[in-house]
């Protein structure tokens, strides 16, 4: 998250991703939010939801999510 308050050191919330191919070729976003996370959603080049704080979508290679 951009310009949040959430991301600062008083209030630590963490939030990582990255592009990951299989072995058959596909590639997938994986991303991971920190504990408390409630939900986390891709937009942009990607886009997913998911209930709690972990998301797998795919992907095209080279794509950047926001």
């Amino acid at each position: 998250a951009q310009d949040v308050p959430a991301c600062g050191e008083r209030d630590p919330h963490v939030l990582a991703g990255v592009l990951w191919k299989s072995q058959g070729g596909h590639w997938y976003l994986l991303a991971a939010g920190g504990p408390g996370t409630t939900s986390v959603e891709a937009t942009g080049g990607i886009s997913g939801s998911a209930n709690g704080n972990l998301l797998t979508a795919k992907a095209e290679q080279g794509a950047r999510a926001e």
